[in-house]
């Protein structure tokens, strides 16, 4: 039975980094189980992990446990709170908090909120990736596009120069532009006669 609960634990372990929502179960030989705890009675805990199994756990293999909330439901409490803020930098320190719990969509949405209400926001803008150029501020697409004078390529950024080269098939190679080695064309080595 040790061995499987073992068994359990190193597979709830490799599970656990990428959930959002756990639970904890600190075992008093150092283990833990993270998941979310379905039931509780005065002899074992019960906890979900991620991949759908249950564990029963006996109290008396416990040191303690600890509930975490969701993340998400987290971010909607500070913003919450944040609402009628018109603070720029409220809202950008709760993006930053977003972002570093790896909610790029909600992080993203504050540093937005915090331009509707300056749009000269440097944390934010910042944070959105946006450049300076010349005392106006430039989305990354702007910045390519209308300071260095770049195009989209098939998700790269080149110059009108390099896409007309890619679109007639040429590569770069040490700095210049070439066709293509033909593989096929190239001469096959004579078999050796045996």
């Amino acid at each position: 039975m040790n061995a499987l609960r073992t068994l359990a634990l190193a597979g709830l372990l490799l599970l656990a980094g990428a959930s959002a929502r756990a639970d904890v179960i600190h075992l008093e030989s150092g283990g833990q189980y993270r998941g979310k705890i379905v039931s509780e009675t005065s002899r074992s805990v019960t906890i979900k992990t991620r991949g759908g199994g249950t564990i029963r756990v006996p109290r008396d293999e416990i040191s303690r446990i600890v509930k975490e909330e969701d993340l998400a439901e987290t971010f909607k409490k500070r913003r919450a709170k944040l609402e009628d803020s018109r603070s720029t930098k409220a809202w950008c320190e709760l993006g930053d908090w977003a972002r570093s719990k790896k909610l790029e969509k909600q992080a993203r949405g504050c540093y937005e909120r915090a331009l509707k209400l300056d749009e000269g926001c440097k944390p934010a803008r910042e944070a959105l990736g946006h450049k300076l150029h010349q005392g106006r501020w430039h989305t990354l697409e702007e910045y390519n596009r209308d300071v260095l004078g770049l195009v989209l390529y098939k998700g790269d950024w080149v110059t009108p120069a390099d896409k007309a080269n890619l679109e007639a098939g040429l590569v770069k190679r040490d700095g210049r532009w070439v066709m293509p080695k033909d593989e096929s064309k190239k001469p096959k080595p004579a078999k050796p006669k045996p």
